[in-house]
């Protein structure tokens, strides 16, 4: 992939719940990511208010820009493994609505979700007809933009780590609130900023915008006519998130204050997850080096990826390595490299001398398949993923 390189441009941004700038600078970075038809230069600045707590990118980017970005993102290959639990997301679900002692729901919307799925399958067993938005060009979606969909029509809104992808939180919020009929029910998951220390998925991802914790999430509900009903660790469908529900109030309905003051808990997670993107990056750049060191070795590199490039920036390349992927999309993901499907690796992979995997979630599967068709177990492949 020739293609230059799009800078997103950054726009001021103060805290949306404080609505003010008491605003602490704590970290920032660049990464160029790509996507079907183009690269993306992301520059982050991870800001923390001083006020409340509430931390996210500030600078940050236009929304209709993300919107860009997004649509050009890859959907989910078919042959992936989910990276979620559809169970646990079901069973949050059900329990919400359960406690809620209410009517049949009338009407469901999910925001994000691009793929055909055990979960998709789950909501329509139980709800019938499930309406859905999203962005992604690849993605079948009932709607152009959100801002299509009905006034008032729906009962239940659903979305999956989508929120820390926004770059207007109350906006967003805004707009599923004027989807859902009175009393109607939000639920949502996101990347919890508490589990940073031990966990840094969410952290270290280009794309996200924003930074929660359960407090922080209700006090920016709240702003927009939402009141909490129930939250989930345990029935997150992700290891590094939590579940929440919000019901949508009745117009002029006032919440008591929300009075959220979580600046140092807050900051404290924060810079512990920095200290472990560090780590990771230091452990790339050993492991990177290593294999520059040793041109004789035969490497084989497992992954068309954001770590991957993380690893190799585009433009960079290692002689001695070949790149594999099992979406045969990626053929040109990396600039250096002509991505080649597994079954045209048998070869290589008996010969390497280094096995990189750019994905912890799939390297078992991907271990157990090169024994089964290369006849070679990798006990030594280093997995660099955070």
């Amino acid at each position: 992939m020739n293609t230059p390189v799009i800078e997103l441009p950054l726009h001021g941004r103060s805290c949306e719940a404080c609505g003010i700038s008491n605003l602490r600078k704590v970290c920032e970075w660049s990464h160029v990511a790509v996507t079907r038809t183009r690269q993306w230069l992301f520059r982050n600045t991870i800001t923390i208010c001083e006020t409340c707590g509430f931390t996210f990118l500030s600078p940050c980017y236009a929304p209709a820009d993300l919107t860009q970005y997004y649509s050009d993102s890859y959907a989910r290959f078919g042959g992936q493994a989910l990276d979620f639990s559809p169970e646990k997301r079901l069973a949050f679900i059900d329990s919400v609505l359960a406690s809620r002692q209410r009517g049949p729901v009338k009407g469901v919307i999910e925001v994000g979700g691009n793929a055909d799925t055990a979960f998709q399958r789950g909501l329509g067993e139980r709800f019938g007809v499930v309406s859905s938005y999203e962005p992604n060009a690849e993605c079948g979606s009932d709607f152009a933009d959100l801002g299509q969909a009905p006034e008032s029509s729906y009962d239940l809104l659903v979305h999956y780590f989508i929120l820390e992808h926004i770059a207007d939180v109350r906006g967003f919020l805004r707009e599923c609130r004027r989807l859902l009929r009175g009393g109607g029910v939000m639920i949502l998951e996101v990347p919890d900023l508490m589990l940073y220390p031990h966990d840094i998925s969410a952290l270290i991802l280009h794309e996200h915008c924003n930074h929660f914790t359960l407090e922080n999430l209700a006090h920016l509900a709240a702003l927009e006519g939402f009141e909490l009903i129930d939250s989930s660790s345990t029935l997150c469908s992700r290891s590094f998130g939590f579940a929440a529900a919000f019901e949508r109030l009745p117009d002029g309905a006032e919440l008591p204050g929300h009075v959220v003051r979580c600046f140092d808990r807050n900051l404290a997670a924060l810079d512990a997850g920095i200290t472990r993107v560090t780590r990771f990056r230091e452990l790339v750049e050993v492991t990177m080096d290593s294999l520059r060191c040793h041109p004789e070795w035969k490497v084989v590199l497992w992954g068309a990826n954001d770590n991957l490039v993380k690893a190799l920036p585009q433009g960079q390349k290692l002689s001695n390595a070949i790149l594999v992927d099992s979406d045969p999309r990626k053929i040109h993901y990396h600039q250096a490299f002509r991505a080649i499907l597994p079954s045209e690796a048998l070869d290589a992979l008996r010969e390497a001398d280094k096995l990189i995997l750019f994905t912890r979630l799939h390297a078992p599967a991907i271990l157990d398949w090169i024994e089964h068709h290369a006849g070679r177990r990798f006990a030594d492949a280093v997995i660099l993923d955070y």
